[in-house]
């Protein structure tokens, strides 16, 4: 698992907050632009939501969007972005 990628999404449900692709892509040091990369974000994206089902977690308190909201919506950026959608 992407342990950089992994943090930056627990400190985004801790804090209520929202990651961009750029964020993950950043984090994970991938360019988008470079072929490849889009899927490979997306293949970290994945592992990191299995292990989040996995182990049955989500964020605190229910107020906050789990780990697995928030990896739908980056997911959902990354594909717009490698189909040339945005």
């Amino acid at each position: 698992m992407n342990q950089p990628v992994y943090d930056e999404l627990v400190a985004a449900a801790r804090a209520g907050g929202v990651l961009s692709s750029t964020d993950l892509t950043t984090a994970a040091d991938l360019d988008v632009t470079i072929d490849g990369h889009a899927r490979s974000l997306g293949d970290m994206l994945d592992e990191i939501a299995l292990h989040e089902i996995r182990a049955a977690r989500s964020s605190t308190p229910r107020s906050l969007p789990s780990i697995a909201e928030l990896y739908r919506n980056a997911r959902a950026d990354i594909v717009a972005i490698r189909d040339g959608l945005c």
